[in-house]
């Protein structure tokens, strides 16, 4: 697989992330590890933490996010980072 081909699988989950947390900061934070190509980011039903998802240009660097990333204290909290 070329580093940068085009998966389905490069799309990310990303949880616990405080109401403050907004689509530049996670943009911001996951371009260190490649080129975004979407970020979502949704309310959750809890009063304290959303969820969103990234899309990076490809596999390689969607792992360097999660192995980068996952538990990565933002804003006083670790986030979640998973296929």
């Amino acid at each position: 697989m070329y580093k940068n081909q085009k998966t389905p699988n490069s799309r990310l989950y990303v949880g616990e992330l405080d109401h403050k947390v907004t689509v530049e900061v996670l943009k911001e934070l996951f371009s260190r590890y490649g080129t975004v190509l979407s970020t979502t980011l949704s309310k959750s039903q809890s009063p304290d933490l959303n969820f969103g998802f990234i899309s990076m240009s490809s596999l390689y660097e969607a792992r360097a996010c999660v192995e980068n990333l996952n538990n990565f204290i933002v804003n006083d909290n670790p986030i979640i980072v998973r296929f």
